[in-house]
């Protein structure tokens, strides 16, 4: 049986070369972003498919990663464990620091997404939305050039582009949304060039846990609810996914074991002094001192099905030597 690292690596090495033959000029014109019934039945569904910007198959990277069955760390090397890990940090979006939006606006917009009836429908989406909606915003400056359309549009039309590149094109027929707006789709998706690229914060802390000892549901919920409130907080943007998803799983540890020094290895590289940053502003919004009115994330965690985590109690701060 091959290794599914191997496999997976295979599939970004052929999606490379299969993306030197996709002109970027055709993916505009051939994105079907109207959906609407005539156009889609001129339009071939494997052309479709070919022209969605995967400039990496970012699609079958995280759908091989999420679907598969759970990699153990005696099942797959560790040499070969940060070699995946670096071809997932090299697909890692830029940074984008925001200025367009006001941080407390983008939170609650955010939060009225994730509640949304097409957030829960389509949760696969919710990372890449975000991610779209804040390319959009962080090509904008204040008081310079034109303004960007409002938040609430902005963030319908993210989630919308990110179900057609998470869930297939072909299936953009039966979506109904609020908003269904070609020419702000565009305008959206020329701001970064057409380019949807992952993996995201989720995507690591999904490794992390896979190529580490079998962990509890509970701190498993934990590390998905601290790497969801990381959605709120714009000044995120300005961390890369992976250094998230370990101050994630790090803040995680702290808040089960408060007298232990959580771990500072994972299978990827990072700055020590980004991950105290990091945690820092997520433990500012795991004791609700930043971002109290947005309610969706914590009563979702608070519930049984997800362990309760959101209500677990923890310290105002951590120690500085459990950086180090």
């Amino acid at each position: 049986m091959s290794s599914p690292l191997k496999k997976r690596q295979r599939i970004l090495n052929s999606s490379s070369e299969q993306s030197e033959h996709i002109d970027e000029e055709h993916d505009v014109a051939t994105m079907d972003l109207t959906c609407n019934e005539e156009q889609s039945e001129d339009i071939d569904q494997e052309q479709d498919v070919a022209t969605m910007d995967l400039t990496c198959n970012e699609e079958e990277m995280i759908a091989e990663l999420k679907d598969a069955e759970p990699i153990q760390a005696n099942e797959v090397g560790i040499n070969e464990a940060r070699e995946f890990a670096t071809l997932l940090i090299s697909q890692q979006p830029e940074i984008n620091l925001i200025t367009a939006i006001d941080e407390n606006t983008r939170a609650t917009t955010i939060d009225t997404m994730l509640a949304s009836e097409k957030a829960a429908q389509y949760p696969k989406a919710i990372p890449l939305a975000v991610l779209v909606f804040d390319k959009y915003f962080a090509s904008f400056q204040v008081g310079q050039g034109p303004v960007p359309i409002d938040p609430q549009t902005a963030i319908t039309l993210s989630l919308f582009i990110a179900v057609k590149y998470e869930y297939g094109i072909d299936k953009s027929e039966s979506l109904v949304f609020p908003i269904r707006n070609l020419e702000l789709e565009i305008q959206i998706l020329r701001s970064f060039d057409y380019r949807l690229s992952g993996p995201t914060t989720k995507t690591f802390v999904d490794l992390h846990l896979s190529m580490t000892a079998q962990h509890d549901a509970t701190f498993q919920c934990l590390c998905s609810y601290i790497a969801e409130l990381s959605l709120l907080g714009r000044e995120f943007s300005g961390f890369l996914p992976s250094l998230l998803a370990a101050a994630s799983v790090f803040l995680a540890q702290y808040v089960l074991r408060q007298n232990e020094k959580p771990t500072t290895d994972f299978v990827w590289v990072y700055e020590k002094g980004d991950l105290r940053n990091a945690v820092t502003l997520l433990l500012e919004i795991f004791l609700q001192r930043r971002y109290g009115v947005c309610h969706y994330i914590r009563n979702k965690y608070t519930s049984s099905h997800f362990e309760g985590v959101a209500s677990l109690p923890c310290r105002d701060s951590i120690p500085e030597e459990f950086f180090s």
